[in-house]
């Protein structure tokens, strides 16, 4: 009879002043993490609105002060005693800034520290160079969230590809607080009877707003009385001129009255019940937490495809050429039209995100990594 193999302490590293996605989703792996029963610590920037979200979570915190990107011998020494006297078996960081820095760690720490880098964005560039195989070569893993983030591993590094993981990254939806329709669509204050096309993200070129509001004069033919929600605020102190192209191409086009803006939502995860068809039609979207939320709520999604989306979706029939308007618009009537269509998509995707894509699906791969792979 095999034991139950011990549980190692699990450090999440992350020098990261910022609050976004990557920042997000390492709080939500520590926290996760600290269910299943492993020890975790957060190492976190004293006075970042990281450690305030780190504090609310109830995860045991360790203020660091922010590493220099390159050979900050000092600091890793001082962090190396720190992960020595907290018993860390394994580093988990997300942060590319803090490779190499944590390389150094190992180097000098005395215990047998693991690294594993949670890849968070696409690797587009060529890094076969002797520094960079140098830095790599001190990971004990390297974790891709998609194959294609994979492949691109293999092909821009010498990194070696038994060590090279894919595991998508997980999301929790609380389905116990999943609203109606009719209450989502009151939360968000929108039409009841109409066809609700939800787009959710910051209002950004390169999130393909653009292009949709392009499509939606394009799509007049639909038996559908469609409405376009755009959920997101702009770029702090940035796109001024992109959201004035927005609104000046809605009142060109006369469609006032077929398409809403409204601001980021504290809650998303409950509202994407309001929505009778999600679009993703950003240029290059990395992973798409958009796109797995809207699965897991059981909403039918298309897509660009490209990068994340296309892999995540897996389905010519409901993917578009990305800044390309007419792709959307024909791509949007034939799945607006079908409700059988649209309705089989919808389930084919949450059974997907269950299997694939839940934050369950992805701790027990992560597990296998640990225990099995390490």
């Amino acid at each position: 009879m095999s034991s139950t193999p011990s549980l190692p302490k699990i450090a999440f590293y992350c020098s990261s002043i910022s609050w976004g996605g990557l920042e997000m989703n390492t709080l939500r792996y520590a926290k996760a993490f600290q269910e299943e029963g492993f020890q975790v610590k957060v190492y976190l920037v004293e006075g970042t609105t990281l450690i305030q979200h780190a504090i609310e979570l109830r995860l045991s915190v360790i203020t660091i002060e922010r590493n220099k990107k390159y050979f900050d011998f000092k600091h890793a020494r001082q962090v190396a005693k720190q992960f020595e006297k907290d018993e860390i078996d394994i580093v988990h960081f997300r942060d590319n800034r803090d490779l190499d820095f944590l390389g150094w760690v190992k180097f000098f720490s005395t215990r047998k520290l693991k690294l594993v880098y949670h890849q968070a964005m696409q690797l587009g560039v060529t890094k076969k160079d002797f520094l960079h195989t140098l830095r790599f070569k001190r990971l004990d893993a390297w974790v891709s969230t998609l194959n294609y983030m994979e492949q691109q591993v293999l092909t821009h590094t010498r990194f070696p590809a038994d060590r090279l993981h894919v595991i998508p990254i997980g999301t929790a939806i609380d389905q116990t607080s999943k609203l109606s329709k009719e209450e989502a669509r009151a939360a968000l204050n929108l039409p009841i009877e109409k066809f609700i096309v939800g787009l959710v993200g910051r209002l950004d070129e390169k999130k393909g707003q653009f292009e949709v509001i392009q499509a939606i004069s394009q799509l007049k033919n639909s038996e559908k009385d469609m409405h376009v929600v755009f959920v997101g605020d702009k770029t702090k102190n940035e796109a001024d001129t992109y959201v004035q192209k927005l609104q000046h191409t809605i009142e060109l086009n006369h469609l006032q009255e077929k398409v809403s803006f409204l601001p980021h939502q504290q809650n998303m995860q409950n509202l994407y019940g309001a929505f009778d068809l999600v679009i993703v039609p950003s240029w290059e979207e990395t992973f798409g937490t958009v796109t797995i939320e809207a699965m897991a709520s059981g909403v039918p999604v298309i897509g660009s495809n490209t990068a994340g989306t296309a892999e995540i979706l897996g389905n010519e029939k409901f993917l578009f050429q990305p800044k390309n308007s007419l792709s959307l618009s024909q791509t949007c009537l034939e799945v607006m039209n079908n409700d059988e269509l649209r309705a089989d998509w919808a389930i084919h995707l949450q059974h997907k995100f269950q299997e694939k894509y839940s934050m369950h699906a992805s701790i027990s791969a992560w597990k296998e990594l640990l225990f099995h792979k390490l």
